[in-house]
């Protein structure tokens, strides 16, 4: 039973990363705010405590500890998971990514493990994941930016638009001008 969980959530956490393994974390993002843990939390603390020692559970007993991890410690790293996942709105996702990785030793060789430790390294996590947002953020500013500017593309406004509307003004001026200048001309006669 535990090997087909394990093929299940390889297999969901696959639609977050590139073949190569790398994580999408715009992928992750697109996880509604309410499927968050943050949100999770505060509809049901124990729902949430439950689905996070799960998973740091089931992590732990993949991994090779000199010393085997008891629930108090797992019961501790899950509070401390949920006390700062709203920090930066952390999903399931997020901790089952970074699971994933500590559990093949992406995060180094962890024989053993306290809260600090486990925090330590979901922080390398949280950066990685910080990093990545931003570099996804700034490239789509700088893709708005290449477009122009919004309101002009709202309005429909182009360049040519612009210079013909500017054209239309001077137009007007000269119409303007001439009435002017005709009624100066029939004032005289």
């Amino acid at each position: 039973m535990e090997a087909g969980n394990n093929r299940e959530i390889t297999n969901i956490l696959k639609q977050y990363k590139e073949p190569s393994g790398i994580i999408k974390f715009d992928e992750v993002m697109k996880v509604p705010l309410s499927d968050r843990l943050p949100s999770l939390a505060e509809k049901n603390i124990m729902h949430a405590t439950m689905l996070v020692v799960a998973a740091i559970t089931m992590a732990f007993e993949k991994m090779s500890m000199k010393k085997k991890v008891d629930g108090v410690l797992i019961n501790n790293i899950a509070d401390e998971v949920i006390d700062t996942c709203g920090e930066d709105n952390l999903g399931m996702e997020d901790l089952m990514l970074f699971l994933q990785g500590l559990v093949r030793g992406k995060y180094g060789n962890n024989d053993d493990m306290t809260v600090s430790k486990f925090m330590n390294l979901f922080e390398l996590y949280r950066e990685e994941r910080h990093k990545a947002i931003v570099e996804h953020r700034e490239k789509e500013a700088d893709y708005l930016d290449s477009l122009g500017d919004p309101t002009d593309r709202i309005k429909g406004k182009t360049l040519l638009d612009e210079q013909l509307a500017s054209y239309a003004s001077r137009i007007q001026e000269k119409n303007d001008e001439i009435k002017l200048l005709r009624r100066e001309q029939n004032d005289k006669k």
